[in-house]
């Protein structure tokens, strides 16, 4: 399977107008706490024996951490053939 996943993270209510925009527009992107890899863990645990069997059904995978007005984290997944 071919994951892509992307993790919207809140923007802090505080700093300057011009930060807060340039968050949402992605000229900065959240490199705080958790990790990218803790996020890709909780998904993948979390998805086990909903969506695959184990996760090392897994075989790419592609992982964003960006900042949004409306925290989610979208996830789209696609069978690869062999």
């Amino acid at each position: 399977m071919n994951l892509q996943v992307t993790f919207y993270r809140p923007i802090q209510t505080s700093g300057s107008k011009r930060l807060k925009h340039d968050k949402v527009v992605g000229a900065v992107l959240p490199t705080v706490k958790p990790d990218l890899d803790n996020y890709f863990k909780a998904v993948t645990d979390a998805l086990k024996g909903i969506v695959w069997v184990d996760d090392n059904q897994i075989v790419s995978v592609d992982m964003r951490k960006l900042y949004g007005t409306k925290p989610r984290t979208e996830i789209e997944i696609k069978e690869i053939k062999p």
